[in-house]
């Protein structure tokens, strides 16, 4: 064993017993030495940066593939091969530390964030080569997610439970999208398109949550991340459903204006009410028919998603009480901060969505429920205490 000490040590002592007991090697008697003075903790954190460097490098060559590979028309191999041997070579530096490197933590510095990115790596370039054939979103989510697991199973780390999350992901939002791609159709405004996506992103969240804990180490990891992609995902969506419904406000207002300033026989004698529509329906003013708008024959009509936005909240809400009834099972602090993270941010996100006219109603609502919860915490805690 290198470094010996001055002084008697104890702990040196009984390795040696150890080797000399035929017991241990003296290779391993010498890393449980370094071991118990602290040398391999800061060999292990320069490797673990050395690790994450050379991730980083490789993952930006498959990004740089995947974002110029198809620029141009065709496959740009000259991009494209790069990348393809950056996705691979990360997957080799995973499965060469598997084979050959012995010591634990070093093996699995080298497998978990490697394999993981090379995992993703590996699908999107399978993507990029198959471009836009049908069916390229379940192949490279299936390609992300077999490789994931294969990972995980080998070295149980949370970097494979992240890109596992990736792959599964893409499965599901395809497949929500082939099921209901009528009503999640931008350009036909489908007004149903806010309520799907948001049952939808519960569905998920509380599935991959309830899975992650039985059946994966570190599910516990899983179902936070997942919850936090839930409450973005939601809120991202009220967000949009009220930019939505703004620019419809303002549309029917300006159409309503128009209406009323020309009076009934409009410009030209032209009846605003009567002839208008039918002019644009058939294409008078050189601009498209407007027969196939889904919202009739006056246009989109301001509100028509605050349906939309009530199932958002009820969504989150629902959420809400998963997460604080797994934290009363004896779940991570996470999901207790993800209750609070969605209530806080998506309740004022969604009343203002909604334009409501009376905002103190929600903030009386909200206090009085908090009061009345409190109310019952307190009371029950000094009869308890006595």
């Amino acid at each position: 064993m290198s470094q010996q000490p001055t002084e008697f040590d104890p702990f040196r002592s009984a390795l040696g017993d150890l080797v000399s007991s035929g017991s241990i090697t003296p290779a391993q008697a010498d890393a449980a030495w370094r071991a118990g003075i602290g040398q391999p903790a800061i060999l292990h954190r320069g490797e673990t940066v050395a690790v994450a460097l050379g991730t980083t490098l490789l993952s930006a060559a498959v990004t740089l593939a995947l974002w110029w590979s198809r620029f141009d028309d065709g496959l740009d191999w000259a991009v494209y091969g790069p990348g393809l041997g950056a996705a691979l070579g990360l997957v080799v530096v995973a499965l060469l530390a598997w084979k050959l490197v012995g010591d634990p933590e070093r093996r699995a510095n080298l497998i978990a964030w490697p394999g993981a990115a090379g995992a993703v790596g590996v699908g999107l370039m399978i993507g990029v080569g198959m471009d836009d054939t049908a069916g390229t979103v379940y192949v490279v989510g299936a390609v992300i997610l077999a490789l994931s697991v294969v990972g995980h199973l080998i070295t149980p780390r949370p970097p494979f439970l992240f890109s596992a999350l990736l792959g599964l992901l893409m499965l599901y939002l395809q497949a929500v999208e082939d099921l209901f791609g009528d009503a999640l159709d931008i350009d036909e405004l489908g007004d149903n398109a806010g309520m799907v996506s948001a049952v939808a992103t519960v569905l998920f969240v509380v599935v991959v949550t309830i899975l992650g804990r039985r059946y994966l180490p570190g599910g516990e990891m899983l179902g936070v991340v997942v919850g936090l992609v839930g409450t973005l995902a939601l809120t991202v969506l009220a967000i949009g459903l009220g930019v939505i419904g703004f620019f419809m406000s303002m549309f029917d207002a300006f159409t309503s204006d128009f209406a009323t300033g020309f009076g009934e026989s409009g410009p030209d004698g032209l009846s605003v009410t009567d002839e208008l529509p039918s002019a644009v329906e058939g294409g008078e003013f050189g601009g498209p028919a407007m027969d196939n708008v889904p919202f009739g024959d006056s246009g989109p009509q301001a509100g028509v998603f605050d349906n939309d936005l009530w199932v958002v909240l009820l969504c989150g809400a629902a959420l809400v009480g998963f997460w604080l009834w797994l934290a009363w099972r004896d779940g991570p602090v996470g999901y207790r901060v993800l209750g609070l993270t969605t209530g806080a941010v998506l309740v004022p996100v969604v009343s203002v969505a909604l334009g409501t006219e009376h905002p103190g109603v929600w903030t009386v609502v909200a206090l009085a429920g908090g009061l009345l919860v409190f109310g019952a915490v307190v009371s029950r805690a000094v009869i308890r205490s006595r």
